[in-house]
């Protein structure tokens, strides 16, 4: 250990075994620290007359005035809407915005993690990528905590250390808001189409989907669950499957837009119209569901009080107040053209 009046954040962090962002809450007065732990470390603040360095606490006196914004891929509108939104609440707040691509590819992620954390963003925002799934890769996770220790991280998904902060959709009450209004219209033959397990979010659909069945006494259907990508391609070749079948539901939930426009074309082609012959709903709600023809039924949020949330979140972690480690906006429900009763 250093001597005396030399200690810096990481000499306490690294002999109480934890990381410099805990030592900074438990100096501030956090709560959401371990008693055993918090004693251990308000010991060694002490016994070294400890005196924070401010950039070193992650408290700075002076702001870049910049925020990182990491999105998964901006050809799909939902990461590109939401990402529009955070823009637009920054500026308002005076804070410029670098926005990165990744293509989902964990490489270019990790890539841009590095260069705005050497750019000394205040915070970084991660819309989806490796943050949504139950377990991301060894150089993802050591990636983000090596850099939440310098900067807070704010993520759609999971977060996984501390200084990582999570804003998400609540997607266990879409699901059983489709859920639920497609039954109400009689239907019993509802599919769930696209997304991957390992995806929070798609996890948490499919576990909701299972649950609302069972409620409602509707037998669950292994075929009827059909995991793809998140694309047109992935939803027009899932839908030619099921729709292959002997026994075809009379409506789909679809994961998100893009694959709702892949099964619109899939059905078209089996000679099926939508919503006389089989009905469709998906999740998102930017303005495709609108455009579509029929314009589709969806669930979503509103964009502009999601990217307040994340954005605000941000400037919170950056700054002295901080900010819930988990927190939800409520999803948006707007019925339109593409659902009817099923006799």
């Amino acid at each position: 250990m250093a001597d005396k009046g030399k200690v810096t954040i990481y000499d306490i962090a690294k002999e109480a075994g934890v990381s410099a962002s805990t030592v900074s809450r438990v100096y501030n007065g956090h709560r959401n620290v371990s008693a055993k732990k918090r004693d251990e470390i308000e010991a060694l603040l002490k016994k070294y007359n400890y005196v924070p360095d401010a950039l070193a606490m992650g408290l700075r006196k002076t702001s870049t005035k910049t925020l990182g914004v990491i999105a998964s891929d901006l050809r799909n509108p939902f990461f590109s809407h939401l990402l529009i939104e955070c823009e637009k609440t920054a500026d308002l707040n005076g804070y410029t915005v670098f926005s990165c691509d990744t293509l989902e590819s964990v490489e270019m992620e990790i890539g841009h993690f590095m260069r705005l954390a050497n750019q000394k963003v205040d915070a970084v925002i991660q819309l989806g990528g490796s943050s949504d799934a139950k377990q991301g890769s060894e150089a993802y996770l050591q990636c983000i905590k090596n850099i939440s220790e310098r900067i807070p991280i704010i993520t759609t998904g999971y977060s996984f250390y501390d200084n990582c902060y999570s804003v998400m959709t609540d997607e266990a009450r879409a699901m059983q808001t489709l859920l639920e209004y497609l039954i109400n219209l009689g239907h019993r033959k509802i599919a769930f189409v696209g997304g991957l397990e390992h995806v929070r979010s798609t996890g948490e659909k499919r576990r909701q989907y299972r649950e609302t069945l069972a409620k409602r006494g509707i037998p669950f259907r292994e075929d009827y669950v059909v995991e793809t990508d998140y694309d047109k391609e992935s939803g027009y070749n899932g839908t030619v499957g099921l729709l292959a079948g002997e026994d075809i539901p009379s409506a789909l939930i679809m994961v998100n837009e893009m694959t709702a426009v892949g099964a619109m074309k899939a059905v078209r082609e089996k000679g099926l119209s939508i919503p006389k012959d089989i009905s469709m709903v998906c999740f998102d709600n930017t303005y495709i569901s609108e455009m579509t023809t029929p314009a589709l039924t969806a669930v979503g949020c509103h964009y502009g009080k999601f990217a307040q949330k994340l954005v605000y979140t941000a400037l919170d972690a950056a700054g002295m107040h901080k900010p819930e480690r988990i927190s939800y906006v409520e999803s948006v429900f707007v019925i339109r053209e593409s659902a009817r009763t099923h006799v």
